[in-house]
């Protein structure tokens, strides 16, 4: 399912903003099959990961704006939800400790 959703935020980046293919799109999305994968244990911050990418991409086509700024916008968000991730991660998503 993450690589399936970084594939199509690759494909759709790269259509809409750069029409290029460019090194930090490519790493962008791996950036954010990384996010989705470490989220993939909790269904609802994957929901809201996917939603917070629906959600920008829907604002950043009504910006008044040259697409290179969107593009840069587009692709540092992924940077954004794997840091999410790893603070879920880390703090909330806590191990059983085997006694």
């Amino acid at each position: 399912m993450a690589g399936i959703i970084a594939l199509f935020y690759f494909t759709l980046g790269t259509v809409v903003f750069t029409q290029k293919i460019k090194l930090f799109a490519i790493v962008s999305s791996f950036i954010l099959y990384v996010a989705l994968h470490i989220a993939a244990a909790n269904a609802l911050l994957t929901g809201l990961l996917v939603a917070c990418l629906l959600i920008t991409f829907v604002i950043l086509l009504s910006l008044n704006c040259n697409r290179d700024k969107k593009a840069v916008l587009h692709f540092s968000l992924p940077c954004w939800l794997l840091i999410v991730s790893v603070i879920y991660d880390v703090f909330v998503n806590q191990p059983i400790p085997a006694y």
